[in-house]
């Protein structure tokens, strides 16, 4: 039974993979459907209603999978501004309608820096130049690991690695799996150095531009998935999970150079 309600779990989180990729408006409506029921059943006053209501398809955004957030809202010690911040005062904050309220402590909950990942600046490649400097135009990376000009360098959990409908585990296990491929195949030949062909990574690079594509993530909603500086969408998987796991699973030692140096 417990296999069973795991499988269940899975496909049940796959399938919104749906509603996000382009061919399937049919999950989308209904994806768009379960939140605004949602919604509406867990907020009775209609201006919160019209506050919370999204301006972006469905996914466009992290989805909080929560049934606790919108009664948050309903608190009579909650208030919902519909207006950005004017002023920050000593002991006020003043919205832009000019409505003034006492403040104590100021949260910003803006999101995540994914596309500058501090590690970047501290790792060179082959040239001298660093990983961030490589990665100006956007992160990429061979199956979402490797990287030409950055030999036995493999990141986990790296571009492309994320997810907006299911756990990350899978993601992380099926790279697991690929670096063992990689050392496998570096004992095999004797080699001590491996590394992405740029070849294999460019391909790479425009197969997921194109999957990306169409997908909710590419509608013009503004969001950390996607790097400010190219509006590409670095940050999430734009497939189902078994597309990657399957992806992985077989090895191809011409998408990669080996490097024998001498033992000394």
């Amino acid at each position: 039974m417990p296999h069973l309600l795991r499988h269940a779990a899975y496909w049940n989180r796959e399938l919104w993979t749906l509603a996000f990729v382009p061919g399937h408006p049919w999950a989308r409506v209904l994806a768009s459907a379960a939140a605004h029921l949602h919604r509406c059943v867990q907020l009775r006053a209609t201006a919160l209603r019209g506050r919370t209501r999204p301006s972006y398809r469905v996914g466009c955004k992290r989805i909080l999978l929560t049934s606790d957030y919108y009664p948050a809202l309903r608190q009579p010690n909650v208030d919902v501004i519909a207006h950005g911040v004017k002023e920050i005062g000593p002991h006020t904050i003043t919205a832009t309608d000019d409505s003034r309220r006492p403040a104590d402590v100021v949260v910003f909950a803006t999101g995540f820096r994914v596309f500058d990942p501090p590690i970047s600046h501290r790792i060179n490649g082959t040239d001298g130049r660093t990983l961030a400097e490589h990665w100006g135009e956007g992160m990429t990376a061979y199956n979402n690991v490797t990287l030409p000009g950055f030999p036995n360098l493999f990141l986990l959990l790296g571009p492309n690695s994320g997810l907006g409908h299911s756990s990350l585990v899978l993601m992380l296990e099926a790279q697991l799996d690929y670096l063992l491929a990689c050392l496998g195949h570096l004992e095999r030949t004797g080699a001590q150095v491996i590394e992405a062909t740029r070849e294999a990574w460019r391909s790479y690079r425009r197969q997921l531009l194109d999957h990306t594509s169409g997908s909710t993530w590419a509608t013009g909603c503004d969001s950390w998935y996607l790097d400010p500086r190219t509006g590409h969408n670095t940050a999430l998987w734009p497939r189902p999970v078994f597309a990657y796991r399957n992806l992985l699973r077989t090895f191809r030692p011409q998408d990669h150079t080996l490097t024998r140096h001498p033992i000394s």
